[in-house]
């Protein structure tokens, strides 16, 4: 029977912009799925259609919680929120009739009257800037007492939701954004108006380097008093206010925008906020002293036209700032290419990345003598000694490999030679723009001297076989002149315990001697991962025994992760006849990224050794992934006789899922097919293409026999089937793998699954 949709609903949907009758009818197969035996509420329709991507989870969410009418704000539907600014909601929105995605503001109790606020909001919305970074309001009204406005949507992330993630930034870094800050606000000094929201918050920065400093003036208009009576806020929000805001109620103005500025600096510089306080209150109580300290008491290697800038805008007396943001740019100097492309770097390293750059200062000693400044002197030396032969011992490598042990590699990659050499290890060069200037060590003997964390350089060329490795937090691992290594790791894996760790263009490869052959399955892995997280970025994974290993098992026990759950991020990279991609084999929760990979001839691509426990989450998230061969998206084993399991989500965007009807998308080996387990398992996404002959579900015994279960006991959304061609075989190298052809309509005119040109395997050295 046809699902048909309440009337009153499509056309409130109609109304509000949200669906039109013909997508709301299309989705009826779907609501019949969702309802099962149950009525087809208004709920199950708007959980359709969010299923189907025409409208957001978050407009769902609104829709049923009955808040439906609020989604429109005059000629914009919202579409999403933001970081709140503090002062007024942010939302992500679009035109209705141009479609134009914008960034709205709304605020529910503007401090003046409403025929006041729209007044200012008018003659604001008139002016032009032009200048770039500064996303000017272009437009505003009002719902009853509530007041929103719009401007450009920015383009980039938030400096406080990247500070939150990685910690503080680096010196170099800061002062570019300085710069940049600087160059935009002489403009709007120049127009005789003040930004008014000067905080990390409203700073974002773009994967170019760009700097914005959106919605300029907005702040002063909605709410321009401040002070111990309008404690109302987050705490956060007071973080940037100069003190004579707070005191005299002061709306904004150039001298309150300066020392904004040098708040936000220090913040960036520290990791924390320059004011403490833990309540709205306290905060404003703090802002009207002003006592921030020397930014160089708190971190090292900061630039001194910087650290000069930054506390004469942080002075509590506004006559002792900086004349004007010119003069301030006069001090600072203009922004640089080479300062743009290290801010741009800086948002597409993965979290930690950058930390390494920024070690706190050393805490300050008295030095009663001349005599301790020698000891201290000589302290240095030795540490610095001490930890350069430590990093010269990083690795243990092995004296020699078998020679029938490198049989399959030659066979392989018959370019490499036969003959491995032991691990050298290059010491790179920082670069001494960032590289944090040398400080004086102190003289308690409790305090471990600060150091950048190197990479560790292989040698490249021939095969290493390498025993383990002297790993660091957040250490990268590369080749060396940008060459990939071949590491061929021992037959128990290669272990990684330390957090953050990066591995980049290598190629690893898993020989297990004959007596490992009949070692358990479940034990093989090429990376026994015991942390919490770990990147590998253009690496490949290639197995080609009878037992194949895992590529990554995760092996940490739940004392070492303390409850936080593993993290593997995985970009540009190749598993080859492994396996699994990634094994884990606790109860605790994972997250696994893979973006832009290639899966050819490999188990699933997670594989959970047993259930997850309810207060755990599986969360397994691909982008433009390939898979062929016997290649499942997920396996879950051993889950019989356990309790409620927690959330399994999966969402899959821009993937050719190409594998045989031996798997399915989902394989349960040993696992009940109907129940809790089922009910866990979350599929989204959009734009995935999927093989007609793979199940979406399949049940394996323990003996090894396959059934296919009905697609519609799964929760599944945004995948399509239809056939796909390659521009080859699955055994021959990842340029064989590129979907050429796709029988069935997407959103997108770029084809699913990965871009061949961004990957490496050893295949590819057998067809040169």
């Amino acid at each position: 029977m046809r699902s048909v949709p309440p009337a009153n609903l499509v056309e409130r949907l109609k109304r509000l912009h949200l669906a039109t009758p013909a997508q709301v009818s299309a989705v009826g197969a779907r609501v019949r799925r969702l309802a099962g035996d149950l009525l087809e509420f208004e709920s199950v329709w708007i959980d359709a259609l969010a299923q189907a991507t025409v409208i957001t989870p978050w407009q769902a969410a609104e829709f049923n919680a009955g808040r439906g009418e609020q989604l429109v704000r005059g000629s914009y539907l919202l579409t999403g929120r933001l970081c709140d600014s503090g002062f007024a909601e942010c939302y992500l929105a679009r035109h209705v009739e141009s479609q134009e995605v914008v960034r709205l503001y709304l605020s529910h109790r503007p401090q003046r009257p409403v025929s006041e606020t729209l007044l200012e909001l008018k003659t604001l919305a008139a002016r032009e800037l032009a200048a770039e970074g500064l996303p000017a309001i272009v437009d505003f009204g009002t719902n009853g007492k509530s007041v929103w406005a719009v401007c450009r949507v920015g383009k980039g992330n938030t400096a406080s939701a990247w500070l939150a993630e990685n910690g503080r930034m680096p010196p170099a870094a800061v002062l570019q954004i300085a710069r940049a800050m600087v160059e935009q606000l002489q403009t709007l000094e120049r127009q005789g108006l003040a930004h008014g929201d000067i905080s990390t918050a409203g700073l974002l920065i773009d994967g170019t380097g760009a700097v914005e400093l959106p919605a300029p003036g907005l702040r002063g208009i909605l709410r321009p008093q401040e002070g111990i009576g309008f404690a109302e806020l987050r705490p956060e929000t007071y973080d940037y206010l100069a003190p004579e805001r707070v005191t005299s109620g002061s709306p904004p103005d150039v001298a309150s925008d300066l020392y904004a500025c040098g708040a936000v600096w220090w913040h960036l510089l520290a990791g924390r906020p320059p004011l403490a306080g833990g309540n709205a209150r306290a905060k404003l109580q703090a802002a009207q002293t002003a006592r921030v300290i020397d930014i160089r008491s708190i971190a090292q290697g900061i630039p001194s036209t910087l650290a000069e800038a930054l506390g004469q805008c942080l002075a509590s007396n506004r006559e002792d700032r900086p004349a004007s943001f010119a003069h301030l740019a006069e001090r600072l100097g203009p922004a640089t290419t080479a300062g743009r492309a290290l801010l741009a770097g800086l948002q597409r390293s993965p979290t930690g990345m950058w930390q390494n750059l920024c070690p706190a200062a050393p805490r300050q000693v008295r030095r009663s003598s001349n005599k301790s400044l020698a000891v201290g002197a000589a302290c240095a030396a030795v540490v610095l000694i001490l930890a350069t032969t430590t990093l010269l011992l990083r690795t243990k490598p092995s004296e020699s490999v078998a020679p029938d042990s490198l049989a399959s590699v030659t066979s392989v990659n018959p370019s490499f030679s036969p003959a491995p050499r032991p691990l050298t290890i290059e010491q790179p060069k920082v670069d001494p723009e960032v590289r944090p200037a040398a400080a004086t060590l102190p003289l308690d003997e409790h305090v471990e001297a600060q150091r950048v964390v190197e990479d560790l350089v292989l040698a490249t060329g021939e095969v290493l076989r390498i025993e383990s490795l002297e790993l660091e937090p957040r250490m990268r691992v590369r080749g060396r002149g940008g060459r990939r290594p071949l590491v061929s790791v021992p037959a128990e894996g290669l272990l990684v315990d330390c957090e953050n760790v990066t591995f980049e263009g290598i190629d690893f490869i898993w020989q297990a001697p004959a007596q490992a052959e009949g070692a358990a399955a479940g034990d093989r892995a090429i990376i026994r991962l015991q942390a919490q997280t770990v990147n590998f970025r253009g690496c490949s994974f290639n197995a080609r025994t009878a037992a194949p290993p895992a590529a990554i098992r995760t092996a940490a026990s739940r004392q070492k992760l303390g409850g936080l759950g593993v993290e593997v991020i995985l970009a540009d990279c190749v598993f080859d006849g492994v396996r699994s991609a990634v094994d884990h084999r606790t109860p605790e929760a994972i997250a696994t990224r893979l973006t832009n990979c290639l899966c050819v001839a490999s188990g699933p691509i997670l594989n959970l050794a047993r259930s997850p426990s309810e207060d755990s989450e599986i969360k397994l998230l691909l982008e433009s992934v390939t898979t062929r061969g016997d290649t499942a998206v997920l396996a879950i084993q051993n889950a019989r006789g356990l309790g409620k399991p927690g959330p399994i989500v999966v969402t899959a965007s821009g993937c050719a899922l190409a594998g045989t009807s031996r798997d399915g998308l989902i394989s349960l080996v040993d696992a009940p097919t109907s129940g809790p387990l089922i009910d866990a398992i979350r599929w989204s996404g959009q734009g995935s293409v999927v093989s007609p002959r793979m199940p979406m579900l399949t049940s394996q015994s323990p003996s090894g026999g396959t059934t296919p279960l009905a697609d519609d006991r799964l929760a599944v959304a945004g995948i399509v089937r239809g056939e796909l061609e390659f521009a080859g075989r699955a055994d021959g190298p990842p340029a064989d793998s590129r979907v050429m052809r796709w029988q069935v309509p997407l959103r997108s005119a770029e084809p699913p699954g990965a871009d061949p040109d961004r990957l490496h395997s050893l295949r590819s050295k057998r067809d040169e």
